[in-house]
């Protein structure tokens, strides 16, 4: 059974209870008469492959000198959700609050993709419940931008966040199985996949003609080439249980039956025929195209209610499923990892988690949400080459067999300021498209690795960087003894009055790396004890070609463990902004790289 939990008023008033069914309790007394307000938070997405984490603010509009109460917890599992949040009425009988509910992919520092608000009352006595579904049709991959100020999504619309939020007699959750999208949408025994469309009333539907006698389940398949993954993937054709099925490869998002305007419901029309009215944001969804079809499949599972949260895919099942092939269900021994044209690639060498980067503006719209691929753009055949930014994996160099291409990042000591592109786990670095930009003697410049931080930072450093391999999660350090140095071309400008920081270039090898056994970080020490080899860069906000060879790197003279020359065995190039530490502010600055080569 559902657990609620009661603290008494001389004690802390927030508490949060993990769990099935756990619920999040604020302000509640044990033995009182105030009323309460039952917020049920339900979600139609995979947890955690699509949502991971889950924030709640409550405001109290009556109390402008009472700071927004606040709240969140990880989304690991599928049982998750739902989850219950009680709000309690103040002293004084009947009381307006705020709540805003945010579901985000990446844990506590990742990227939101969908959120709802609600105004209301909490009543003077008494118990009612609200529902606040985290559903796909208000995810940031099908609405955006996102609502306005004052306003909600709901069912895929934009709301006045006051008239979403109806407050239903309270009934307690009661636990329920969870739906198998899998056994239950995706292999029935009749399966028919049509358009929505819109009725003479205005109704979204589908039409008599496409309603299936009998128990039904009804799902979104959601268009992955534009609005990427999300619900729960089918293998593809060639994998086990699915050879001939017409749902292989495809994407679902299971709809609940009579939840209110979030889900859908059977209904007669004017000839007495059975016609299932979806929310009106199917048919925008389809229209905008991050939806393909329809779903209906004959089945005799449970009806899909919001109290009944969707299953875990088999552990052999890809949740990720790339365009327009389908990811392997098992990573075979030719996995190569690379991008698909410069645009998708997963962070590590398993299926466990796929990221989307937008690297590659040239390739097509950004697509947010998640994908892998087998295969793509074979890397550079230029022994040369690092990355020019284009189309195909992210750093251009052959990998050695059982090794992957490597990935860009950005870091910072000061984890109060916002770095661009964030430092989200899990995700991709992201490309910037400029203005193209033909250079005196060079190449034509369209896209760039750029980071930037608006408001400075207090830290000892800011940088974006990237490893040149990895195996696994881990990179992978590069022999560079055969080469005399790299060049690259580069722009440093100051987003303020102040001008920017000093840039430094810094290669972390086999003596000075942090985060592996190298020689800097010896038993007893930490990573302080670590000092890079490295060159400042003297750069203005015009572009200008830099060349660094591996004779000209020195170590800072002021800290650290001290070497008598480069050990060629580098793991990652990381291009660092230098800070004033935590006793001051260094400017904000925005830094761009691009074109980068080994010379010979």
């Amino acid at each position: 059974m559902p657990r609620l939990l009661r603290v008494s008023c001389s004690k802390l008033h927030r508490l949060l209870c993990g769990g099935v069914f756990g619920w999040l309790l604020l302000s509640a007394c044990s033995n009182d008469e105030r009323g309460e307000v039952m917020v049920v938070v339900t979600t139609d997405m995979a947890l955690p492959a699509d949502l991971d984490w889950l924030e709640w603010t409550v405001s109290r509009p009556a109390h402008p000198d009472r700071a927004p109460e606040h709240g969140s917890f990880a989304l690991d599992q599928p049982s998750a959700l739902p989850a219950t949040l009680a709000i309690v009425s103040g002293d004084g009988g009947a009381e307006p609050v705020s709540v805003t509910v945010l579901g985000k992919t990446g844990g506590a520092d990742g990227a939101m993709r969908v959120s709802r608000e609600a105004r209301f009352t909490v009543p003077a006595s008494g118990q009612k419940m609200l529902n606040m579904p985290l559903n796909w049709l208000c995810s940031d991959a099908n609405l955006e931008p996102p609502c306005a100020a004052g306003t909600t999504c709901q069912a895929g619309e934009c709301v006045d966040s006051q008239l979403a939020a109806e407050l239903l007699d309270y009934e307690p959750l009661k636990p329920l199985p969870c739906f198998d999208v899998l056994g239950c949408t995706l292999t029935g025994g009749v399966w028919r996949a049509s358009p929505p469309s819109t009725n003479e009333a205005g109704d979204c539907i589908m039409d008599a003609s496409s309603v299936l006698s009998g128990a039904m389940s009804v799902a979104l398949i959601v268009n992955a080439e534009q609005a990427g993954n999300a619900g729960v993937c089918a293998p593809n054709s060639d994998a086990s249980g699915f050879a001939g099925s017409p749902a292989a490869g495809l994407c679902f998002v299971p709809l609940d039956r009579d939840s209110g305007p979030d889900g859908y419901k059977l209904v007669k029309n004017a000839q007495h025929q059975t016609e299932i009215q979806l929310p009106d944001g199917v048919c925008a969804a389809f229209a905008r195209g991050s939806i393909k079809r329809v779903a209906l499949t004959r089945t005799d599972c449970p009806t899909k209610t919001s109290a009944r949260p969707l299953c875990a895919p088999p552990s052999s099942s890809s949740s990720c499923v790339a365009a327009p092939s389908s990811c392997p269900v098992v990573i075979p021994a030719s996995w190569s990892g690379y991008s698909c044209s410069g645009a998708e690639r997963p962070s590590a060498s398993t299926l466990s988690y796929c990221g989307v980067t937008d690297n590659d503006p040239d390739d097509g719209p950004v697509v947010r949400g998640h994908y892998c691929c087998t295969s793509g753009q074979e890397p550079a055949e230029d022994p040369l080459l690092i990355d020019d930014m284009s189309g195909g994996p992210l750093i251009k160099l052959r990998p050695p067999p059982g090794d992957t291409a490597g990935d860009w990042f950005t870091a910072s000591d000061d984890i109060e300021r916002p770095l661009s592109p964030s430092r989200q786990p899990q995700t991709l670095f992201t490309y910037r498209a400029i203005d193209p930009v033909t250079l005196p003697g060079g190449p034509t410049i369209r896209r760039a690795a750029c980071f930037r931080m608006r408001e400075g930072f207090s830290g000892y450093y800011a940088l974006e960087g990237f490893n040149f391999f990895s195996n696994g999660a881990e990179a992978v350090p590069v022999d560079v003894s055969r080469f005399s140095g790299i060049r690259f071309w580069a722009t440093l400008t100051g987003l303020g009055t102040d001008p920017p920081p000093a840039m430094r270039v810094v290669f972390p090898n086999s003596d000075t790396d942090t985060q592996h056994l190298s020689t800097c970080m010896q038993p007893a020490l930490d990573e302080t004890n670590c000092n890079h080899f490295g060159k400042r860069l003297d750069l203005t906000s015009d572009w200008q070609k830099v060349s660094v060879s591996w004779d000209e790197l020195t170590q800072s003279s002021d800290f650290g463990m001290m070497f008598e020359k480069f050990e060629p065995h580098v793991y990652s190039i990381d291009f660092q902004a230098s800070g004033p530490g935590p006793s001051g502010l260094a400017p904000p600055f925005e830094f761009c790289v691009s074109q980068i080569a080994f010379t010979e």
